[in-house]
């Protein structure tokens, strides 16, 4: 079975210093769980993505648009971890996450992203199959300027 945990955050133009920060967290995923942190975002903007694993198995940090939000959707709905097909945007997102990333800064136009990490047995990782319960925790933040 597969949990997930969702958040929504909201981001208007012109912001100043103190919004840099759009999600900042630490957070614990047990095998086959999920976390997705949303953001509507009113204009084009800069992001970053910095993960860090820091226990666990790899896992996956993706940052989606709507359309890659869908395909998320259904590969949850169908349980079609092992071939579903995921569409990201490959700048913000990182696959394995075995330690560090960081990226560059990158725009995104005005619209609603999701920022998904997972420990699935969705795409390049999965969690190891030998009956111990492998969590994985994650320190992340995505800043926009």
């Amino acid at each position: 079975m597969v949990v997930g945990m969702l958040s929504l955050a909201a981001c208007s133009g012109g912001g100043s210093e103190d919004d840099g920060v759009v999600f900042s967290d630490t957070v614990s995923l047990s095998e086959n769980q999920y976390i997705i942190e949303t953001a509507e975002i009113a204009d084009e903007s800069q992001f970053q993505v910095v993960a860090t694993k820091t226990q666990g198995p790899a896992v996956e940090v993706f940052m989606l648009n709507a359309e890659g939000y869908a395909d998320w959707q259904y590969i949850v709905a169908e349980g079609s971890y092992s071939n579903g097909q995921l569409d990201s945007i490959a700048t913000l997102s990182v696959s394995p996450l075995d330690g560090q990333f960081e990226s560059d800064w990158v725009s995104l136009p005005a619209g609603t992203y999701y920022f998904l990490i997972e420990n699935t047995y969705f795409g390049s990782t999965e969690p190891p199959t030998n009956g111990v319960e492998h969590e994985a925790v994650i320190e992340y933040s995505v800043f926009r300027q």
